[in-house]
């Protein structure tokens, strides 16, 4: 077997730049993946609003509430979760206060039994959802009311931690060969 030829001024126990960066590229994705493996429910935030029968339907609804981002699940028979439903529903969403309406927006299917959708209201405070269903089963409405949440003061932490992950190798592979080109021989 050959030796394994060390690079050129390689000194004995000296990391390898290689090794670093995929040491931090592998901390990264750990710091960033880590939020997600611990989401509850379909999402992370979400909280839901009804539960129940509305017209033929059986029924769950989650949303996500926060200004400019709010997302809203709708499961039909949430506790057949993934069984394919044997109707194709047309769900329609929309949001209403004051004078101000959102969409009507029309939800997407994202699992069998699964409609979401995202609107983007500009204000906080109490919304009113309404949804609208209708299908070969038959047609439902549903208007419920909702609290929108301003912008969270919470600090970020995951990202902070992945940005310090990520520039305290970097910078130390960029010093690292000054400071052993410092060191007296």
């Amino acid at each position: 077997m050959p030796p394994l030829v060390r690079p050129k001024g390689a000194a004995d126990g000296a990391p390898r730049p290689f090794l670093l960066l995929v040491a931090a590229c592998a901390l990264l994705l750990l710091l960033v993946a880590a939020p997600e493996a611990r989401a509850h429910s379909r999402h992370e935030g979400s909280v839901e609003i009804f539960r129940g029968a509305s017209g033929p339907y059986d029924l769950l609804v989650e949303v996500v509430p926060s200004v400019g981002f709010l997302e809203v699940t709708v499961v039909f028979e949430p506790g057949a979760s993934g069984a394919a439903l044997p109707y194709e529903p047309r769900v329609l969403v929309s949001t209403m206060r004051g004078g101000e309406r959102l969409g009507p927006a029309s939800a997407v299917r994202v699992a069998p039994n699964e409609y979401a959708v995202v609107l983007a209201p500009e204000s906080a405070g109490e919304w009113s959802l309404l949804i609208a269903i209708d299908s070969e089963a038959g047609s439902a409405s549903l208007d419920v009311p909702l609290a929108i949440a301003g912008p969270s003061a919470s600090v970020p932490w995951t990202a902070i931690a992945a940005g310090i992950g990520l520039v305290l190798p970097i910078l130390w592979l960029v010093f690292w060969p000054r400071r052993r080109a410092a060191r007296p021989a």
